[in-house]
């Protein structure tokens, strides 16, 4: 857990920022890739357990997205300019939640807490209020840099196991099949 809350700024002169309580970080230590979710204490103190949940359970969802990509040898994602795009570029770097968990009341959390990027008015108000705006610890974290990028020497030792390939390739192609009926259902076909 992160003592502090990151903020990303989207333009050193503006005022828009974004409350970030959790993200997904790979590293490369002694040869091998570890994957860390940062957890800041801010969703700690002040999240509902069903928010909780929904963000641990999407950072998950981060964690098997890059565990595929890297087995696949896709070793970045492209970067943002502002807010916007970012969290939208997010939404759609992870596998479909239906198609990883069988908990539909978790399913419910993460698809109406993630529609189109993380929102929950109550722990936005008492974070800036109660951390910071009290003036407690904060990281600024710069769009461009809030991205995975997985090295190459990292990633050229890495094996999966069978059974965790197969399952992977299994939740990618129902997350395509449920984008694929989402998009034509959003459509009107």
């Amino acid at each position: 857990m992160d003592p502090s809350i990151l903020v990303s700024v989207q333009d050193p002169g503006s005022f828009e920022y974004g409350i970030l309580f959790a993200r997904t970080l790979p590293l490369v230590r002694e040869g091998r890739l570890q994957v860390v979710i940062q957890v800041c204490a801010p969703l700690i103190a002040y999240g509902l357990k069903g928010t909780v949940h929904a963000i641990l359970a999407h950072e998950f969802l981060h964690y098997l997205e890059l565990i595929h990509r890297a087995s696949g040898a896709i070793t970045s994602d492209e970067t943002s300019g502002n807010i916007r795009d970012s969290v939208y570029a997010d939404g759609t770097r992870v596998l479909e939640p239906g198609a990883v968990f069988s908990d539909r009341t978790l399913v419910s959390h993460i698809t109406k807490r993630f529609p189109a990027g993380f929102r929950d008015a109550r722990l936005e108000a008492k974070t800036i209020t109660n951390w910071i705006d009290a003036g407690l610890p904060r990281t600024g974290v710069d769009l461009g840099g809030n991205t995975a990028v997985l090295p190459a020497g990292g990633l050229a030792g890495l094996r999966l196991e069978t059974g965790l390939a197969e399952r992977l390739k299994i939740m990618a192609e129902k997350s395509s099949r449920m984008r694929g009926r989402m998009a034509r259902a959003a459509s009107g076909i």
